[in-house]
């Protein structure tokens, strides 16, 4: 069967829709996942409609300018799609009344006008005979509206460091997790995750380090609601992201605005369409991308030595370890919106279902999450209530890092289990079968996020003219409850405890108050803005954990900890605490405009926490800011912008937790007094009434600029900023202190970096389109000044390299300067040799600790990213690339196995034969120090938008195809080059590792996961 040259499904292979959601074929049935099939037939059963027919309806109209209202002369006006359908392209031009008639083929659905000067605009028929358009200049897109702090600014206007991105910017493929659509997309933010485990947390960065408390990341904004996590928010309801980079954009928010502050905009209605329904799908397909090159069970039994001591022990057995532990991740996600409104209301309602497996056999996560945006106008629109509620259920199944740092190292001879069907394991130390561990542990987490927001807004210009006020409410709570248990027989946790349990339950709440008041008016050509409020935020948390042994059986897991008979015999660990603290703060802002050629602004906020010191709960920010906009004084040929901007801030950071500045008592030893051991309690540290805010100055310099009708755009900024009075923990003598810990203000940090984004509209035609863009950012942080002194951190591990350090921390220095002996080969013995500081080739029994020196540094020279969006008629492709360089990384795998020294029980790195003349204990040195400069091929995109006819049940349909991380391009041996920002320690056997050292980076710790490649098929559809 044929319709103008088109063979239709039934032609070939008979296609049918069954009620299950599969595809029937007189060739076979071809078997889809359920919800998957039914869109197959959907598109099937009505999106072809659109290839029926080439009637034509004519459609006529104006074009004009949006802002005059005037006719536009000379406007080409195109059929997209006439060319591939027709093979000519139908198109015509607007005449001096700026009216157009044109013929469109009946399968075709949109018509492209353009026109120098203006931004090329798409329009959808959609059955309509009549479309009237107005295009916007390239100079009025330059007063785009951007949301800043507590309000919004024309683009034009803005004299601070800001970016924004749009949906039409982030990144695509498999994205399940908001922070992801920011990388690499704003010069100057870090977001970093390396390995491929969902569960892991993203580490952000915001131009360099600020400081060294629990959270060195953003402020997150979402819908106005202050302090909010980016879990709370499916990537799919996103419809902005803003990021306040300088401490002048960012000092409204006080003392939480030293790290920057990312304001989230989610999707909203329109009064425009009674009602618009959307849906997206994706199935994801992951595989392992990279993994360590570790010797098969072949090239283990023939690898030699030059010492016959180090031999390999043949176990009789091959097991290829990773395909034991690894498998092919499946990753369902489902997205379904509701929109629309009319003249008072609008309203938006999504729901997004995620059922993620990870590469690591048995886990992964599944989530859903529910979003309301509610808009009311009454009063003659004078008063708009808006409410905002969104709920994220998530039930994650945790997976172990070591799974992966064991299934490298075990012996490739060994099977996996005994002949009783018992795990296969061998009593060596730091040695445990990866299978058994995998499915010995249980690690899983519940968690419940709610935001709620309130917002009345209200007009008072039959009062004050420009005058309007709001009121906001908002609640954010947080639920968790977090199990783990390792069986009875496990050796790798909970050995010799016959059976461990680990219960933790920790809940969240904060309640924020805010109202402010806003004033709009011009005077002239004078505009002035002025925005002042007041905010009251009150915070609470709950923990409860408890870790209790000795089991029964193996039936009761961690929701039974109470079963665990560690109790009954007083063993076993309980532990609760409640916090509860206060942030309130006044704030103002003002901005001038004059002439729309001079902006000048300022800010400032007066803010109290009730973490700090009785004689500094309080803190003043403030900023200014100044602009120009050189072409309304120059007339620069081809200049459509050129503004110079300079600014200076404070912003501020709160204490990381309750108590630091008041003398906190602990449990302690017990003692026996009457024959009975009684407990004690005794200080931990030592009050601190002075204790007061870290405080960052920050001095940015920049150029905003648009050439060539703004086809070619950008920005550049350069910043000086420091961090003072650094909240840290020393050590203190005992007496005359009661306690060996004080917090002090003791430290500083710099920051130094420049930043540039440019945008290029290459080609702009109405067939075809392809923009590129790119972002680049250096930072060097140093550590000023340190009353801690100098420190080495960041311990190697075991076995034998527990007390070697890796960091140095010092005064004066780079933040994340590696440390440690500069390799210089290998003796006759097979032993090592080094440089000592004065660059003598010495030996390991010669070198000493004095000879220690700076091998290396964990953070990036610069970052780069490069983006390349091509549309041709009904096709768009994308592809994303990300990159740092510079940066170095310190192979810990490596050092411990690259190296033939434990090979008659563990498995080593392939590259260990390169070097057989090794035969000493393990020793960190620059050896295992490599370069970890990376450009990766971060995702790539190829989709297709269908021609829909009138009478379709479809508005839109688009399907697509995405692989993520297709290639790396870096010299680094190791799993992955990303970046490490902070460093946790190693993992020791009861799985606990220390917060992350934001001062000691650039360790890639053995427990790294592989990373995955993901192959993404998507389908849009709208009604």
């Amino acid at each position: 069967m044929k319709d103008n040259g088109i063979h239709t499904y039934a032609d070939r292979t008979a296609l049918s829709c069954s009620s299950k959601g599969t595809l029937q074929s007189r060739r076979g049935r071809i078997h889809m996942l359920g919800i998957t099939g039914y869109l197959i037939c959907f598109l099937l059963a009505f999106g072809w409609q659109g290839v029926q027919a080439q009637e034509r309806v004519q459609v006529s109209g104006v074009v004009t300018d949006a802002d005059e209202g005037d006719p536009l002369i000379g406007v080409t006006v195109v059929v997209q799609g006439s060319l591939e359908s027709t093979g000519s392209t139908i198109g015509t031009s607007t005449n001096i009344n700026g009216e157009y008639t044109i013929n469109v083929p009946s399968d075709l659905n949109t018509i492209v006008f353009s026109f120098v000067g203006y931004r090329t605009l798409a329009v959808d028929i959609d059955g309509r005979t009549e479309i009237d358009v107005e295009l916007t200049s390239v100079a009025r897109e330059l007063d785009d509206l951007v949301v800043v702090g507590y309000g919004t600014q024309r683009q034009s206007e803005i004299t601070s460091s800001v970016s924004t991105i749009t949906a039409a910017d982030f990144q695509s493929g498999n994205i399940n997790d908001s922070q992801q659509l920011l990388q690499g997309k704003v010069a100057g933010l870090s977001v970093s995750r390396p390995g491929g485990d969902p569960n892991a947390d993203f580490t952000i960065r915001l131009r360099g380090l600020s400081t060294l408390g629990v959270n060195q990341e953003p402020l997150i904004v979402i819908d106005g609601i202050a302090g909010a996590d980016l879990n709370t928010v499916d990537p799919n309801d996103i419809e902005s992201m803003t990021v306040l980079k300088d401490a002048s954009a960012a000092a409204i928010y006080g003392t939480r605005g030293a790290n920057g502050v990312i304001l989230v905009t989610t999707r909203t209605g329109t009064g425009a369409q009674p009602l618009s329904v959307q849906y997206n799908g994706q199935l994801s397909i992951a595989t392992v991308a990279n993994q360590l090159d570790v010797l098969s069970a072949d090239q283990y039994r023939n690898f030699s030595s030059s010492d016959p001591e180090l031999a390999p022990t043949d176990l009789g057995s091959e097991t290829n370890w990773f395909d034991e532990v690894t498998q092919t991740g499946v990753t369902q996600t489902h997205n379904l919106s509701v929109s629309g409104g009319g003249e008072t209301t609008t309203y938006s309602v999504s729901t997004t279902y995620r059922d993620i497996q990870s590469i690591q056999q048995g886990s992964g996560r599944q989530q859903l999450n529910a979003r309301l945006n509610l808009t009311h106008r009454a009063l003659d629109n004078r008063l708009r209530l808006t409410t905002t509620l969104a709920v994220t259920d998530r039930d994650e199944k945790i997976g172990l890092g070591e799974v992966f740092r064991y299934a490298a190292l075990f012996n490739p001879t060994a099977p996996v289990r005994n002949p009783d069907g018992t795990f296969f394991e061998q009593d060596f130390f730091d040695y445990f079968n990866p299978v058994a561990i995998n499915e010995q542990s249980t690690l899983e987490a519940e968690s419940t996020r709610m935001n709620l927001g309130f917002r009345a807004e209200y007009m008072f210009d039959d009062y004050v003219p420009g005058l309007s006020g709001s009121l906001f409410y908002a609640r954010q709570s947080f639920s968790q409850l977090r199990g783990e248990y390792y069986s009875r027989n496990a050796k790798f946790r909970g050995a010799g405890r016959t059976g461990l349990a680990i219960r933790e339950s920790f809940d969240s709440r904060s309640d924020l108050f805010e109202g402010t008041l806003n004033y709009d008016r011009s005077f002239g050509t004078v505009r002035f803005e002025a925005t002042t409020g007041y905010s009251y935020q009150e915070f609470s948390d709950d923990l409860f954990f408890a870790e209790g042994g000795d089991f029964i059986n193996d039936s009761f897991g961690w929701n039974n900890i109470f079963e665990a008979r560690e109790f009954d015999r007083g063993e076993g660990t309980v532990s609760s605490f409640r916090n509860e603290n206060k942030l309130i703060g006044f704030f103002g802002r003002t901005n001038f405009v004059i002439d729309d050629t001079y902006f000048v602004s300022g800010a400032v906020r007066r803010e109290g926490s009730t973490r700090f010191g009785e004689d500094n709960k309080w803190g003043l920010f403030f900023a200014v800011s100044a602009g120009l906009e050189v072409t309304n004084l120059i007339d620069i040929s081809g200049v459509d912008q050129l503004k110079a901007r300079v600014s200076f801030g404070e912003t501020g950071t709160d204490a990381p937790f309750n108590g630091l500045a008041q003398r906190r008592f602990s449990s302690g030893s017990s003692f026996l007094v009457d024959g009975q051991f009684i407990p004690s309690i005794g200080p931990v540290t030592n009050p601190n009434p002075e204790l007061k805010w870290e405080v960052k100055r920050e001095l940015n310099a920049g150029l905003d600029f648009a050439v060539m009708d703004a086809r070619l755009n950008g920005s550049l900024d350069f910043y000086v900023s420091t961090t003072d009075d650094l909240l840290l923990e020393i050590n203190v003598p005992v007496p005359p202190n009661q306690a060996p810990l004080t917090w002090v203000n003791a430290a500083e940090i710099s920051n130094t970096g420049f930043e540039a984004a440019l945008n290029y509209d290459a080609v702009r035609t109405s067939d075809l389109t392809w923009t590129t863009g790119i972002t680049f950012s250096t930072n060097q942080s140093k550590l000023e000044s340190y009353a801690a002194g100098r420190q080495l951190v960041a311990n190697v591990g075991a076995p034998g390299l527990n007390d070697t350090p890796i960091i140095l921390v010092d005064e004066g220095r780079n933040i994340g300067d590696i440390y440690g002996w500069k390799f210089a080969g290998f003796d006759d013995d097979g032993g090592w040799l080094f440089f000592d500081i004065d660059g003598n080739v010495v030996d390991s029994e010669t070198i000493g600790t004095a000879d220690r020196q700076v091998i290396g540094n964990g953070l990036p020279d610069f970052e780069l990213s490069w983006t390349n969006t091509v549309r041709y008629q009904n096709w768009d492709f994308n592809m994303f690339w990300r990159g740092a360089f510079g940066h170095d990384l310190v192979n810990s795998y490596d050092i411990f196995h690259r190296n033939p020294f434990f090979i008659s029980s563990r498995n080593v790195m392939e590259s260990t034969r390169d070097i057989p003349e090794l035969t000493a204990a393990p020793l960190f040195s620059s050896f295992q120090v490599e370069d970890g400069t990376f450009f990766r091929l971060e995702n790539i995109t190829l989709g297709y938008s269908f021609n829909l006819s009138p009478e379709s049940v479809l508005a839109r349909a688009r399907v697509y195809a995405t692989v993520n991380n297709l290639l790396t391009l870096t010299n680094y041996s190791g799993i992955d080059p990303e970046v490490r920002f902070a460093d946790r320690g190693p993992t020791d056997n009861a799985g606990r590792a220390g917060d992350p050292n934001p001062l000691a980076p650039g360790i890639d710790r053995r427990d790294q996961w592989f990373t995955q490649r993901s192959f993404v098929f998507g389908v849009s559809l709208g009604f």
